[in-house]
């Protein structure tokens, strides 16, 4: 039996060993298992702003635009509404014979 002690002492030495290895794996997998989960947790976060501020971003463009459209509808407006009153000027000119030829050649 005094000849086992040496065996076991050593089997029980080596299985402490391979013990404290594997807590010492284990706690690096944990510590690597939470850093990739802050850096997702991260990254999750960046892109919901990112994504908050693209959206701000086409809102801004979309109101320009349709400020754009509002200005541009108005210029054309006012456009129609001046050749229609060059057309009814040239029509009155015509009725009463004042107008014989072009004082200039833009139209």
């Amino acid at each position: 039996m005094d000849e086992c002690k040496p065996l076991l002492a050593g089997s029980l030495a080596a299985a402490e060993e391979a013990k404290v290895r594997a807590e010492a794996e284990a706690a690096r997998s944990a510590a690597a298992r939470q850093e990739l989960e802050r850096q997702r947790s991260e990254r999750a976060t960046e892109r919901a702003e990112e994504r908050a501020t693209e959206g701000a971003e086409a809102e801004a463009a979309v109101s320009r635009t349709a400020a754009l459209e509002a200005e541009l509808a108005s210029a054309n407006a006012k456009l129609a509404a001046a050749e229609t009153s060059k057309a009814a000027a040239w029509a009155r000119a015509q009725e009463a014979g004042a107008y014989t030829r072009p004082l200039c050649s833009s139209t």
